[in-house]
C-alpha cells in the first residue's frame, strides 16, 4: 500500500522535531533576521543604492524610476568628489 501525503507530512514533522532534539537543526531565518538587524534592513524587499541610501518595501515603478536617478545623480557626484 502506497503512503498517502498526510503520512509524508508526519514523517517529515518527526524527523525536524527529532533534529531539533538534537540540535541537528539549523535555523537560517533567525540569521537572516540577525543579519538584517545588523545592517537596519527591516522590509522585504529592501533597495540599497551606491550612495548608501536605503528604500525599504516595494515601490510603485514611477517612484522606482525617479530613485533610482535620484541614487545614480548622487553616485556621480560622490564619483566625481573623490576624483578631486
Amino acid at each position: 500500500m502506497r503512503a498517502g501525503p498526510a503520512e509524508g507530512v508526519g514523517r517529515v514533522l518527526r524527523d525536524r522535531r527529532a533534529a531539533r532534539q538534537q540540535g541537528r537543526l539549523r535555523q537560517p531565518v533567525a540569521k537572516t533576521a540577525e543579519l538584517g538587524a545588523k545592517f537596519k534592513v527591516n522590509a522585504t524587499p529592501t533597495l540599497v543604492f551606491a550612495d548608501g541610501s536605503i528604500v525599504p518595501g516595494a515601490l510603485p515603478a514611477q517612484r522606482l524610476e525617479v530613485e533610482l536617478k535620484t541614487a545614480e545623480t548622487e553616485a556621480k557626484k560622490l564619483a566625481a568628489a573623490k576624483k578631486s
